[in-house]
């Protein structure tokens, strides 16, 4: 399928956003430090983003949780959807 010029521009900027919001969630993730942090509310929902919060609060080695920083604290997040697409996400998240 070939796609107009329109269409083309549009994917762009689209590409241009998620770039911009991969880079945002990093920056985040940078700026907390080893303060510990109760609760973190962040504002994306898509797999990048839950993926790079989840290794920073982690149980890892590495991850807050971990037992070499113990830097304990929850993350908070809100995705508006259906009762069964919710369900179907949150059982994809705990595996």
């Amino acid at each position: 399928m070939r796609r107009n010029a329109h269409e083309l521009d549009k994917m762009r900027r689209a590409g241009r956003v998620v770039a911009e919001m991969h880079e945002a969630t990093r920056a985040a993730i940078a700026a907390l430090g080893e303060e510990p942090y109760e609760y973190v509310g962040q504002p994306f929902t898509d797999s990048t983003s839950m993926l790079a919060w989840a290794t920073e609060y982690g149980f890892g080695d590495t991850g807050r949780w971990g037992w070499l920083r113990e830097l304990y604290g929850s993350i908070w997040s809100a995705k508006r959807d259906s009762y069964a697409n919710q369900i179907g996400r949150a059982s994809c998240r705990e595996r």
